[in-house]
């Protein structure tokens, strides 16, 4: 190879290093939209967004639900949905939630 090949390749190769190194995926922190579609019981979901804050390629995911209004719900209904049960929050009150159980 002569020598102006191997600038070449030696230019290419540090832009190719340099362009990779700035195209690390970088996100937001997730943010809610809109409200919960449910009142209690955990049974509702509600829209969570985050942004790619470089100009990469980045590939997601932007969007995510998660689960919301997790007071529990007033009889005639059954009081915690999606598989929760109830919860007790230090002694203050019980939500609707996962219990160490149901992380397995």
């Amino acid at each position: 190879m002569n020598k102006q090949v191997l600038l070449g390749l030696a230019v290419s190769t540090l832009f190719f290093i340099a362009v990779y190194a700035e195209c690390q995926e970088i996100y937001t922190p997730w943010v809610l939209r809109g409200s919960c579609n449910d009142t209690c019981g955990g049974y509702g979901v509600q829209k969570m967004i985050r942004a790619c804050t470089t100009g990469c390629n980045c590939q997601g995911p932007f969007v995510q639900w998660t689960l919301c209004n997790a007071n529990p719900c007033d009889f005639p209904r059954i009081p915690c949905g999606n598989g929760l049960g109830r919860v007790s929050v230090n002694g203050t009150g019980i939500v609707c939630g996962y219990t160490v159980n149901d992380a397995n």
